[in-house]
């Protein structure tokens, strides 16, 4: 794919440029939604290598020259997927580095909402050597973030700001290691489990105060001794 920027397409665009457009351009926009629809399906059931272009293009009803035409080849159309996926998160999921156990929660709900999500990830990380330029710019910035709040001592600086983070989205992805250790019935009282575990975990990464009631992070609850991890 070439470097040039492309303007927004489907969900992107801007309601307000849209509402201006001639029909053929809106026709255009309608033909760019169904093929992102249709390749999220297809890249997150799939992959990069074994999505196709002809699946893609049947599903979404359109002729498959227009994936060349709008995306230039398949790794411009999954890139863009893969945009609109970040772009998705970011908008549902508050980032906040001064509460980075609150962020992992809400990302944790988030992923649990859309599994596709989590699972074109996955995929990406697999098989792209390379992230999208709206995935580096949000995580160049959150990474920044959680170096401003070690700064301001409202996030332990022992462990590097990019590494915490990497550590998180780690975390965050734990249960989806396919081992029968992890094969419990995932009802509301186990995602309360795991979401009190997630917490624990980012505390003790961060040094984040526990809420009023719980244990300090940075131990082992037991009532006749407390020892520090």
């Amino acid at each position: 794919m070439t470097g040039r920027t492309r303007p927004p397409v489907g969900a992107n665009a801007d309601p307000l440029s849209v509402s201006a457009l001639t029909g053929k351009q809106r026709q255009k926009l309608a033909t760019q939604r169904k093929l992102l629809t249709a390749a999220r399906e297809e890249f997150q059931q799939h992959g990069f290598a074994g999505g196709r272009v002809d699946r893609i293009a049947e599903m979404a009803d359109v002729n498959k020259r227009s994936i060349y035409m709008y995306f230039e080849d398949k790794a411009g159309l999954f890139d863009a997927v893969i945009r609109e996926n970040r772009n998705a998160i970011g908008a549902a999921v508050a980032f906040d580095p001064s509460d980075l156990p609150a962020y992992a929660l809400r990302l944790y709900d988030y992923w649990q909402a859309h599994p596709e999500a989590g699972r074109l990830y996955w995929w990406r990380n697999l098989e792209r050597s390379t992230i999208t330029d709206v995935e580096d710019a949000a995580y160049t910035d959150m990474v920044a973030g959680i170096n401003s709040a070690q700064r301001a001592g409202q996030v332990d600086p022992a462990i590097p700001p990019p590494h915490l983070f990497a550590f998180i989205l780690a975390l965050l992805q734990s249960w989806a290691v396919p081992s029968d250790t992890f094969a419990v019935a995932v009802d509301d009282a186990e995602h309360d489990r795991r979401r009190a575990s997630i917490r624990t975990a980012i505390e003790r990464l961060t040094g984040a105060p526990s809420p009023p009631g719980r244990p300090p992070s940075g131990f082992l609850h037991n009532p006749s001794k407390q020892t520090p991890l």
